[in-house]
This record gives C-alpha cells, sequence and structure tokens, in this order.
C-alpha cells in the first residue's frame, strides 16, 4: 500500500468508526472494495473513500484538500444524492468515468457476497448488468 491509498484507509476507519457492515466494521467492506486495486493506488485510494461522502460527516472540501481533485471528484460522482432513485444513480454512473464504473462493479460484487437480502440481490444484479452493458 502506498502513502494515498494507506492515508485513505486511516480516513476511511476514522470516519466510518462505529458504522457496522453486517456483523463486522465498516472497514472490513472497504478493505474488500480495495483489495480489488492492488496494483493501482489511485483506484485503491478511491475505494477506501468510496462510501464516505454518503455515509460520514467527511466533507468534499477535505476529501479535495487531503487526496486531490480527482479523487475527491470521483468519489463524489460515486455518492448517491439524498433523494436519487437508485437507477438513476446508476445511470448517473455509467456516465461518470471509467475509475467510477470499476469502483462501483467492485462494490456491488462485495455487496452481493455479503449481504443475503433477495431485493438488495435483485437490485445489484440489475445494476451489474447495466454497467457491464
Amino acid at each position: 500500500m502506498n502513502n494515498k491509498s494507506s492515508l485513505a484507509r486511516i480516513v476511511a476507519e476514522k470516519y466510518h468508526k462505529g458504522q457496522m457492515y453486517g456483523e463486522v466494521e465498516y472497514i472490513y467492506h472497504c478493505d474488500c472494495v480495495a483489495n480489488h486495486f492492488e496494483n493501482n493506488d489511485v483506484m485503491k485510494t478511491i475505494a477506501y473513500l468510496h462510501d464516505t461522502l454518503e455515509d460520514t460527516t467527511l466533507t468534499y472540501e477535505e476529501l479535495s484538500c487531503w487526496f486531490g481533485g480527482y479523487v475527491a471528484n470521483t468519489v463524489r460522482k460515486l455518492t448517491r444524492q439524498k433523494d436519487e432513485q437508485y437507477k438513476k444513480y446508476i445511470e448517473r454512473i455509467k456516465y461518470s468515468g471509467a475509475a467510477s464504473i470499476f469502483i462501483k462493479l467492485a462494490d456491488l460484487e462485495e455487496n452481493m457476497k455479503n449481504n443475503a437480502n433477495e431485493s438488495l440481490m435483485k437490485r445489484y444484479k440489475w445494476a451489474l448488468e447495466f454497467l457491464n452493458s
């Protein structure tokens, strides 16, 4: 792990502290998504941070200051807006660039491995097919 992804993991762990991913701490999910990008430190950095703007108090400005505009903008593209319908969110990601698509695909794959909820599985399968089409 290089400096940026190491810092990203520390930031993700700090901001997701107290949040759970099923029966485990949320950082487990971040680690799983980041592990898809072992050979690309920028993508690994984004993977660690992919849910921070949506699920924590971390701000875009802080993210941008610490990790630069590209990382912050990509995390913002991956952030589902408060009243955004899931289908619109996935459609927006599809046209937000390759980095957003690859991170979301990894996120979906990890969610599918770790989530037995039938309605969510249906949603995730649709999203995977749509993003891969």
